[in-house]
């Protein structure tokens, strides 16, 4: 992940999510279900640290089955606790490969994140693990 300033690897899971259940490094699933028409969305995750707070990043895509670039949306919370993320979807994801679960997914992402007071360039590149899928 990098920012105007800084370069970072994120190699941990985050604390309480999904991805926690299965592995301690990032991760990536799906999440399907819910009421008709249902969702079908890609998430991927890292985090500097388990710990709760931790510097991290959140990827979503709605229906990215297959290497391609699609818009999405990215949440990232930076080391010192603020929380920026984008408007709507406006992150180009691209992803480069989706294993099957057990295998890995990936892809990058460039977009900009807004905080509220101001507005930051985000890009990276990720390589996570690919997760059980969560059903809703």
């Amino acid at each position: 992940m990098t920012d105007l300033q800084t370069t970072t690897k994120l190699g941990s899971s985050c604390v309480g999510t999904w991805g926690t259940m299965w592995t301690s490094v990032p991760t990536g699933f799906y999440i399907d279900g819910g009421p008709a028409p249902g969702i079908h969305l890609l998430r991927i995750e890292g985090c500097a640290t388990a710990n709760t707070g931790s510097q991290g990043v959140r990827v979503l895509a709605d229906n990215a089955d297959a290497p391609s670039t699609y818009l999405g949306s990215v949440g990232y919370q930076d080391a010192q606790g603020q929380v920026w993320a984008t408007m709507g979807d406006s992150a180009k994801i691209t992803l480069d490969k989706i294993g099957p679960v057990g295998d890995v997914i990936e892809g990058s992402y460039v977009t900009k994140v807004y905080n509220g007071v101001g507005v930051m360039d985000l890009a990276g590149s990720f390589r996570v693990c690919h997760v059980e899928d969560e059903n809703l």
